[in-house]
């Protein structure tokens, strides 16, 4: 566990609060402290949790593919239980960033934190089942490569759970709920 955390602190430290700080010290390097850096700056305030939640979800979907390969072609399982497996992995770890590096939960309760997992986790299963959807249909209706249909799925599956995440999991305590 101490391996994953190092990992998380170290890209949320190139990414979220501290992206602000980091942009603006390669633009500084850069000997670009003009327009241009007033422009980017502006556009790394006003775009930070994107950006934050787009690296974050490469790397869920970076485990999502790697739980997935590994069980299907080094493991030999079947593909709908090594994305089914892949998927459960994917969300605990995309549940973990989100919470504390993109959206920056400020609940603490148990109570809270229990509600914010299964809300996460039920989007997730939408989410989820709209991925294993489009990997059957991709798979064995159209005949498509299986990693060419998860890339197709995980298009869909990051769009989705951006916006459940920012509309219904992770709003902020003054948002209706």
């Amino acid at each position: 566990m101490l391996v994953v955390d190092s990992i998380w602190l170290y890209a949320y430290n190139y990414t979220g609060k501290s992206l602000y700080n980091l942009t603006h010290k390669v633009i500084f390097a850069l000997g670009r402290e003009d327009e241009m850096y007033k422009q980017i700056m502006k556009l790394m305030t006003k775009y930070q949790e994107i950006i934050a939640y787009l690296f974050f979800g490469v790397a869920t979907t970076i485990v999502n593919f790697v739980t997935y390969g590994l069980l299907e072609r080094v493991i030999n399982l079947n593909y709908v239980f090594s994305n089914t497996i892949a998927w459960v992995l994917s969300v605990l770890f995309a549940y973990i960033t989100n919470r504390k590096y993109v959206f920056y939960s400020d609940e603490r309760t148990i109570k809270g934190i229990t509600k914010e997992f299964i809300s996460f986790v039920s989007c997730r299963l939408l989410s989820g089942f709209f991925d294993l959807a489009v990997m059957v249909v991709s798979i064995s209706i159209l005949n498509l490569n299986d990693i060419v249909a998860k890339v197709i799925a995980n298009v869909g599956v990051v769009i989705l759970n951006y916006v459940f995440s920012k509309l219904f999991i992770f709003r902020k305590s003054g948002a209706k709920r």
